[in-house]
């Protein structure tokens, strides 16, 4: 018995329209997952980071980037530039330059937290957020990545 081939395309597009019906919602999750993939690869750019020696006991750190017109060695100013900075030397609270916070031994036992995380959540704008596991800090609506909190 011979198959029409018409009839068997015809089979074939309805069980592609009843896959596609019954899957649509997993092939939009997949495709829209593999755009946002492609898209943060697109946004990793590579940095150099330049370290100046300012003083003895301090330490400035810049990023500089190449920008095509061959000051490759040089720092190139940017709006959104983050200088960092920090001191190896003991120096006072109160005479930082940095608004620092210390949060005290005392402070931190009163609070009965069991972790660092709760600790911080006590913390005026600071936003402790739960991500695969662990926790993200935000301070003062800064996103993690340029949060940076030293426990000693």
């Amino acid at each position: 018995m011979e198959t029409n081939p018409i009839l068997n395309q015809l089979n074939m597009f309805s069980s592609f329209r009843r896959f596609f019906s019954s899957n649509w919602i997993q092939i939009l999750f997949l495709f829209l997952f593999y755009v946002s993939i492609q898209a943060q690869d697109e946004n990793i750019k590579t940095e150099n980071k330049v370290i100046q020696k300012e003083s003895p006991n301090t330490t400035t750190t810049d990023s500089k980037k190449d920008n095509g017109n061959g000051q490759n060695g040089q720092i190139v100013p940017e709006e959104s530039q983050i200088v960092v900075t920090g001191s190896r030397g003991e120096r006072r609270l109160k005479d930082s330059t940095v608004a620092t916070e210390v949060i005290s031994r005392k402070k931190i036992e009163a609070s009965g937290a069991r972790n660092a995380a709760e600790v911080l959540e006590t913390q005026l704008g600071i936003d402790v957020v739960p991500f695969f596991g662990g926790s993200r800090v935000r301070m003062l609506g800064l996103d993690s990545q340029y949060v940076l909190i030293l426990i000693d």
